[in-house]
């Protein structure tokens, strides 16, 4: 009689869990550092329109937290995101050999750079995608406008790094 072998016991699969969750509270640490003190890319749920999410998940509750944890009041948030947004530029990038891929189903694309902005900035929308989906492991099941856009990222980099 032949036995199976799992490939994960549940000793494993918690130590794997574990781990994860480790790693999650240390990059959602960073981001929210980083957030409070340079982009203030608060995911807020205030607005004047109708909406699925309660409105209590507004700007307030994000610098009260930039306060509570790492004493950031909210004045000094205002002031990084303008330092940040002056610094590079903010919808007026200067910068060269710099490209913003864009999913449509990425919340994010609205406070990027969506036209090209000079012949070495480069803006690429790629309908039917989400956050970072260009760099991704490329897997068969990809739309032909991510296959796309990814040859174009390689193409535009190997140009600036001096290849072809």
């Amino acid at each position: 009689m032949h036995t199976h072998t799992p490939l994960f016991t549940l000793p494993s699969i918690c130590t794997h869990i574990h781990i994860h969750m480790h790693y999650m509270t240390i990059v959602v640490r960073q981001w929210t550092y980083q957030t409070c003190t340079e982009f203030g890319f608060f995911q807020t749920t205030d607005s004047d329109e109708t909406s699925l999410f309660s409105n209590e998940i507004d700007l307030d509750f994000y610098t009260s937290i930039c306060s509570e944890v790492f004493g950031i009041n909210s004045t000094d948030v205002y002031s990084a995101v303008n330092r940040t947004n002056h610094f590079y530029g903010g919808r007026n990038v200067t910068g060269t050999n710099i490209v913003f891929p864009n999913g449509s189903i990425d919340p994010w694309h609205a406070l990027s750079i969506l036209t090209d902005i000079s012949s070495t900035v480069h803006s690429l929308y790629i309908t039917g995608t989400a956050h970072c989906a260009d760099i991704y492991t490329p897997r068969s099941s990809d739309p032909q406008e991510l296959i796309a856009a990814r040859a174009e990222i390689t193409t535009l980099i190997g140009r600036w790094l001096g290849g072809h």
